[in-house]
């Protein structure tokens, strides 16, 4: 696989980048898809680093989209017993099968 713009020859294992260019024959910016080193030339912006792997994952309340947190998970766990997991799920505005994951041990499983 070669970049279009430098002609060089992308190693494996790393991809081309999709990009737009101005063409100043036609007067329009058109899609390309470029090396790392093409993409970050000439451009005023901070440098583009592809995301390497994380070592981690977030978990619970961590994630920046999570509806609950630790405390409220205890809270659904206790009520186990004495609600159903429509009336949990209700309670606390979630899926049922977040409710059902939750006290089945699937998700939330590093909360005690």
């Amino acid at each position: 696989m070669t970049c279009p713009e430098c002609l060089q020859l992308v190693p494996t294992g790393q991809r081309l980048w999709p990009a737009t260019r101005w063409d100043p024959a036609i007067h329009r910016y058109i899609p390309k898809r470029l090396c790392l080193r093409c993409l970050t030339k000439n451009d005023p912006r901070p440098k583009f680093i592809p995301p390497a792997r994380t070592l981690y994952r977030l978990q619970g309340s961590m994630v920046p989209t999570a509806k609950l947190n630790e405390s409220l998970v205890r809270q659904m766990r206790q009520l186990k017993g004495t609600m159903s997991q429509r009336q949990i799920a209700a309670r606390f505005q979630v899926n049922i099968s977040t409710v059902n994951g939750i006290l089945s041990g699937r998700k939330w499983n590093h909360v005690l």
